[in-house]
């Protein structure tokens, strides 16, 4: 059986301000989201929050956080 998110316990307009807080973030860096979910009465701990926002992450498709490719128009 999964886990339950503490995200599926939160009002719908919370979750979508959480969601892009996270995605503007790149879903990374969660001490200020952490603290906005403290600030709005949200109860998680900073590993569900990054469980969360690595779920999240997943469900966008997207690859780690940071990850960029570079590619050099000057071969050496």
């Amino acid at each position: 059986m999964g886990r339950r998110t503490f995200a599926a316990d939160i009002a719908p307009e919370q979750r979508a301000e959480l969601n892009k807080m996270i995605r503007v973030a790149f879903y990374g860096n969660h001490d200020d989201i952490f603290e906005w979910c403290q600030s709005q009465g949200i109860a998680t701990s900073r590993s569900a929050l990054n469980r969360y926002a690595m779920g999240l992450r997943e469900a966008d498709g997207k690859q780690g956080a940071g990850s960029i490719s570079i590619v050099s128009s000057n071969p050496s």
